[in-house]
Order: structure tokens, then C-alpha cells, then sequence
């Protein structure tokens, strides 16, 4: 896999992965001023030059939910108990004009969910987006997130409960930024596209893998909105070496990303079908398991009091009003979330005794993680196994595993688990969503998630038959991504703080913020720039009020690299959140993802390459928090994926890479160019030898002109002090 190298990692990792390969010659693609060829808006482009093409529509549309009736809410969803509908904006493919779609051809006709998309390595998949939803905001009776909106949740907030000055009215509050204000600046009914953890070129902004630090989002409107902007035509190149598993594809215009994700706007996108070498469908068939399940949770929040009989008798239940997810807890009686899986509620699963299923997980809820465990009929909790997450396959690590067992998931919105299912006992099993909402503790939560509310998502059944028994943990994948780049390719460390300020006075409210600022498209000044090829270590932390952020980057996948959760409390079937929160995200070490799920108060190292001397994509792209509440009002930030070559610096300039002290080469990351021109080590960083420090062995740090030898995080250790950081925790015995 040499399209996905990985930065450099401490020894801990370096044991699980093979020796890279070297930088110097990538091939770039992008990025596009004018475009990527064939892609752009029209809705006379037939989008159709691609080895896989799809044509869908966003529409409208009223689909009965099957076993809602059986959903417990604080009063009845219709006055018989009968299955109710449920009125969303939604995605519906045109099989006709479109390549054929998996899951069985599942189109989206018959659900809310989008269509089932899938693409091999090494092949173009073309996408046009047609956008019906014409008066969508009328048919819901919706309104933006104005000022006014915000000040009624400030005006319900107890006075004093909360410090510093309190507007007296709408027209007091200080607009910070209608960008960042969901549905002023873009209406509801406008939306985009998203090839979720997909190594391709950016798609996010206009033209289509710009690198223009000041372009606009692509946004694809009604035909009352605007006839020019109605349809748009996505071009993928999937590289040859591409991972192979579930990904997905979702709405991202924001300002309506999260209403557009509680209504179900997203679907399944496998890279690597049932008949594509090297895929996991494939791999598993190899091996004997050729029965597989979707598993996509998702979530809609609407005001129960708001129902209406239909022209057939049947209750439809609609979307709420965007701020309605924030007066939810006080308001029970009327506002409500719901958790379907798949497009009903509480879907039944067969299986036979000793069977091994494939579940490819997906958490395609908005707004809260999912605490995930399988019980028994006498509520004991069911071992499950896993493969891989996020579409990365873990591949055999130094003792030849490629499957590791669970008692429980700690999953945050939009990633995705490998499970593999097996019972060897007839009867009726639950798959359980245990709810993760963004804050930990609150007055309804005093004992953090413990508190918090569990859903049966589904059931499986399970019955005697004749399979005969096959230990799931023997099973043998390949690894996703196999390659890693040297130790002199991390050019930086970068520290990313998802951090909410409640300050009374502004709109929005809250603000939530990327390093204390606030969305702006085309804000120059405030854009991350990154180097095609180039490897950076980021630190994300969760900085204040006790809440959980799931981090997500576009194009380029990373490599975790330490998690701390030392913040999270309570237990759930008598098991550590902590731990489970840990083992989920952190565990193989070594793990790929696109997505982490960021702690409260806590943090999450990771590495992560900008493309390799294969194939690197530049251009203009994002990344953000996941709960898309909080990207829409302002958690998110500008990426740009620089082509440019590096220049180099003098004496006592910051040093990343080789190139970057004039005339030398040998270099070490977190330096300076020293007065002899070389690049060496600050205090503090990870040195072999006491001539790599500047002011003066193996996981050691600079320490005065000295290369003192301690451990790094993950590795084991007994004490304290056998640690860098000198911290040791207690539980998992690895240095912090």
C-alpha cells in the first residue's frame, strides 16, 4: 500500500510496520483552478465518462417507518399505536443512468438512507448531484438560526447560570458571523457532496480541487433557488492502492450539514466489492463467511407535538427546527430524538448457531457516539470481534492477529467498525446504542455517560443449523495500509484545541471554535497549510466544558497515536467507559482512521501524511468536529494542501525537513537549524544520542545537552517514572 504511508511513530509502532519508502518524487494530483476535468455544474453534463457512474436526486419524500409504533416516548407517536411516517429530505438514485448499486441494488427508494455506491481501486467513479428539494423550508415550516432563534435558547437559560453579560434582546446580540449561523447564510434545501475517508482529490470548495484560499463552498440548490446551480457532477480518481472497505458518502454544505444528517442524507460507499480481489467481502468469502448485514445507525430529532395525519390515514411525523436540539432535555414532553438502524426501527437478524456474520458498522448519527454491546436473554453481555475501522483493515500484527475480540465500542459519528458476529447458543441476542451525547456531565448526567440513555438498535435471531465451528479470531486479513515513511519526514507538530465559548452576549450560541476562532470561508489569513508528501504529528484536545469532540480530517487519513481519557468517568454494564473509549480508538495500536473520537477534556495524538511519492492530492479542503451541530455554528477550519516546494531557512529558523537548513542534510524534527547549519532537537523531543539534542538511545528526550532515556506514550511501564511524561496509567499499564 504505498499511496497511505504513514509518518514517522515512536518504537512502539515502528515494530508493527514495514520499512518505507522514500518521498522524493510524488505525483501530485491537483490541484485544479479550473477544476477537475469533467467535473463542475450543469445539469447538461451526463456525468457519465467513469468506470462507475450515479445519478441521484435530492428529494423530498415520506417513507413509513416500520416498528415506530413500538418506539416508548412520553406520549404516543398515533392514537392507535400503529407504525407512523416519517416526511425527510432524502437521496434516490436513477438506476437507468446509473451504474449498478450494491447492498442488492438498493437505490433508496425504499428508505430514507441514501444509495448503496461502490468503486474499485484504480477506477474513476462520477457522481451528479440533482437537487429537487424545491420549498423544502415551507413543506417543514423551518427557520434559520437567526438572531432571534438564538436569543430565545439564551433567554431559557436560568439567569445567572451561566457567566458574563446576557443580551436583553435579538437586537442585542453581537453577530459574529452568519456563516456560521445554520440556515441564514445558506438555506436548508441547499446541499453538497462527501466521500467520507476517501483518498481522492478535495471536493469541497468551487471549482472542484481548487487551491484557492479564498473559494466558495460548492453548493448544489433547488431549481427555484437557482436553475445554474442545480446539478453538479463529481470526478473521483480512486488510486490503484487504495484501502479496500466501508466508507460512506454524506451531505457537507455548511450551515445545513446537520439538519440534512438527522434526516438521513448519507449512505454506504464500499471501496472494493464481492468480487474485487484483496476487499473484505472478498477476503471473508475466501475464508467461508459469505453472509453479510448493513448496520447503519442513525438519528432524527423531532417535536412530537407536530404530527399530522396524511391523505392515507398513516401519522407523519417531520423534521424540527434546528434549535430544537438544544432545548431537547428540557423539554421531553415534546422535543425527541429517534435511533433507526438501517430505514426502520428495531430490525431482526438471522443467523445460525456457530455462523460468523460480517456487520460493516457505520455510525451515521449527528449528534451522539454509541456506546455498542450485544446481550443475551439474561442481559449478559456477548464478545464481538473486529477487523478492522474506518475502512482500514488491521492486518496481522507481530503476533500474526488479525481479529481482536470485544465486550464493548465506544463509536463516534461517522466512524466505522469491521464487526464479525458469532453465537454458539440459540436465542434472541440485542445489539445495544448506548447514547454518547456531546456533553459528559450535566444536571440531568451527574455521573457522566453512565446516566445516559440505551436504545435497542437491533435483533438478531439466532437458530441451531449445520455450521460447523470456525474460531472468528483465526481468521486472516490483509493490512489496509502497510507502509511507513522515515522518522525525518515529520516536518511539525501541530496542536489543534476544539474549544466552546459561552458567551451570552454573541451569536451564535454557543461558540464553537477551532483554536478560539470561528468559521469564515474565505478568512486567508486563518488556513491551515499543509506540503504534498510532508508527514506532521497533531495533537486535538477537547479543551473545556466537559464535552467530546470527534475529529475528522478530508483526503488523507492518519495514524493514532496515543489517546488520553483520564477525563472520562463511569462505567456501562459494569465495564470502564475510559477503557473501552481507549481500546476503540486506540486499539491495534497502530491504527489507521479518518475520524477519532476526541475525549472530554482529553486529547488525541496522531500522525499523518499528505500523500507519498505515489500519489498526493493538493487543494483546498477542511477538517472539523463531527457532531455536525458543531461544525455548522463554527468548529471547523481550512485546510490547504500545498504543492509548493519547501524553502529553506538559516541559522536558528525552525527546521522541519531535510531541505530546510541551506545546504544540509541532516535533520531532526521539533528543531532549529543549529549555527553549523544542521537541523537538531529542541528539549523535549524524542532523540537516540546526545549529539541530536541542540543545547547539548532509544525512546528518550532531550533534556539539557543530555538524551535521557524514558518511555513514550503507549509503551509499558511500572511507574511513573518510567515515563516522559511521567505519567503512568494505572490501568492499562502504558505510559501516558
Amino acid at each position: 500500500m504505498k499511496g497511505f504511508a504513514t509518518s514517522a511513530l515512536p518504537s512502539i509502532l515502528s515494530s508493527l510496520l514495514l520499512v518505507g519508502s522514500t518521498l522524493a518524487d510524488s505525483s501530485t494530483f491537483g490541484p485544479f483552478p479550473n477544476g477537475v476535468p469533467g467535473s463542475g455544474y450543469g445539469c447538461e453534463n451526463k456525468c457519465n465518462s467513469g468506470d462507475k457512474n450515479y445519478v441521484i436526486y435530492a428529494k423530498i419524500r415520506t417513507y413509513n417507518m416500520v416498528n415506530s409504533g413500538q418506539v416508548d416516548t412520553p406520549q404516543p407517536l398515533s392514537p392507535d399505536g400503529n407504525d407512523i411516517a416519517y416526511m425527510t429530505r432524502t437521496f434516490i438514485g436513477k438506476p437507468s443512468d446509473s451504474s449498478p448499486f450494491c447492498q442488492n441494488g438498493y437505490d433508496g427508494t425504499t428508505g430514507p438512507l441514501g444509495p448503496c455506491l461502490s468503486v474499485n481501486p484504480g477506477e474513476t467513479m462520477n457522481v451528479k448531484i440533482i437537487n429537487k428539494m424545491d420549498d423544502g423550508v415551507d413543506t417543514f415550516s423551518q427557520v434559520p438560526a437567526d438572531a432571534s432563534q438564538f436569543f430565545s435558547f439564551i433567554d431559557s437559560i436560568p439567569e445567572g447560570a451561566l457567566p458574563g453579560l446576557r443580551a436583553s434582546s435579538a437586537a442585542d446580540l453581537n453577530v459574529l458571523n452568519e456563516e456560521d449561523m445554520p440556515g441564514v447564510h445558506v438555506s436548508f434545501d441547499d446541499t453538497n457532496l462527501h466521500v467520507h475517508g476517501l483518498h481522492v482529490v478535495p471536493h469541497m470548495f468551487y471549482p472542484m480541487g481548487t487551491n484557492n484560499p479564498d473559494a466558495d463552498w460548492i453548493t448544489i440548490t433547488p431549481k427555484s433557488e437557482n436553475k445554474n446551480t442545480q446539478c453538479f457532477c463529481y470526478v473521483f480518481k480512486v488510486p490503484e492502492d487504495h484501502p479496500q472497505g466501508t466508507f460512506f458518502w454524506h451531505i457537507h454544505r455548511h450551515g445545513s450539514a446537520a439538519m440534512q444528517g438527522w434526516q438521513g442524507m448519507f449512505g454506504y460507499l464500499f471501496v472494493g466489492d464481492e468480487n474485487n480481489a484483496g476487499s473484505p467481502f472478498k477476503q471473508l468469502a475466501n475464508q467461508g463467511v459469505t453472509h453479510w448485514e448493513p448496520l447503519m445507525f442513525w438519528e432524527f430529532q423531532a417535536n412530537v407535538t407536530n404530527i399530522f395525519p396524511s391523505n392515507k390515514n398513516v401519522h407523519t411525523l417531520a423534521e424540527g427546527q434546528y434549535m430544537e436540539i438544544f432545548t431537547h432535555e428540557n423539554e421531553p414532553d415534546k422535543q425527541q430524538f429517534f435511533y433507526p438502524v438501517n430505514n426502520q426501527f428495531f430490525p431482526t437478524f438471522n443467523q445460525e448457531v456457530n455462523e460468523i456474520v460480517y456487520y460493516p458498522m457505520l455510525n451515521g448519527q449527528t449528534s451522539a457516539g454509541i456506546g455498542l454491546y450485544i446481550l443475551d436473554e439474561n442481559d449478559n453481555l456477548v464478545p464481538f470481534y473486529k477487523f478492522s475501522s474506518d475502512g482500514y483493515m488491521y492486518g496481522p500484527d507481530g503476533q500474526g492477529n488479525s481479529v481482536y475480540q470485544q465486550d464493548m465500542l465506544i463509536v463516534g459519528p461517522s466512524q466505522r467498525e469491521g464487526l464479525l458476529l458469532q453465537f454458539t447458543t440459540p436465542g434472541n441476542y440485542r445489539i445495544m446504542n448506548h447514547r454518547i451525547i456531546p456533553t459528559q456531565r450535566n444536571g440531568a448526567f451527574p455521573n457522566g455517560y453512565s446516566d445516559q440513555v440505551t436504545h435497542l438498535g437491533a435483533t438478531i435471531i439466532v437458530t441451531a443449523g449445520a455450521t460447523t465451528y470456525v474460531n472468528p479470531l483465526t481468521l486472516d486479513f490483509t493490512k489496509g495500509v502497510s507502509t511507513v515513511i522515515d522518522t525525518e519526514n515529520i516536518v511539525r507538530h501541530t496542536t489543534v484545541t476544539f474549544d466552546i465559548d459561552i458567551q451570552q452576549d454573541n451569536a451564535p450560541f454557543a461558540q464553537f471554535e477551532v483554536n478560539n476562532k470561528l468559521y469564515d470561508t474565505s478568512d486567508v489569513d486563518d488556513i491551515f497549510e499543509v506540503t504534498v508528501a510532508k508527514a506532521e504529528r497533531w495533537t486535538v484536545n477537547s479543551a473545556n466544558l466537559d464535552v467530546s469532540h470527534p475529529f475528522h480530517i478530508h483526503v488523507n487519513p492518519f495514524q493514532v497515536d496515543g489517546i488520553e481519557t483520564d477525563s472520562v468517568v463511569g462505567e456501562l454494564q459494569g465495564v470502564s467507559i475510559a477503557d473501552t473509549w481507549e481500546s476503540s480508538n486506540y486499539s491495534p495500536i497502530g491504527m489507521w482512521r479518518d475520524t477519532v473520537f476526541v475525549p472530554p477534556k482529553g486529547s488525541v495524538d496522531l500522525v499523518q501524511q499528505y500523500g507519498d511519492g505515489v500519489v498526493a492530492f493538493a487543494g483546498k479542503t477542511v477538517f472539523h468536529c463531527h457532531y455536525l451541530e458543531h461544525e455548522d455554528q463554527g468548529m471547523i477550519k481550512n485546510l490547504l494542501i500545498d504543492s509548493s516546494p519547501p524553502v529553506c531557512v538559516a541559522s536558528q529558523q525552525k527546521c522541519f525537513t531535510s531541505s530546510d537548513c541551506c545546504g544540509y542534510a541532516d535533520v531532526n524534527p521539533l528543531a532549529r537549524c543549529s549555527e553549523k547549519g544542521k537541523c537538531c532537537k529542541n528539549m523535549g523531543a524524542p532523540c537516540s544520542k546526545d549529539a541530536d539534542c541542540c543545547n547539548g538511545g532509544k525512546s528518550a528526550l532531550c533534556s539539557s545537552r543530555k538524551c535521557v532515556k524514558c518511555k513514550q506514550r503507549g509503551k509499558s511501564c511500572k511507574a511513573n517514572a518510567d515515563c516522559c511524561s511521567k505519567s503512568c496509567n494505572t490501568s492499562t499499564k502504558r505510559c501516558k
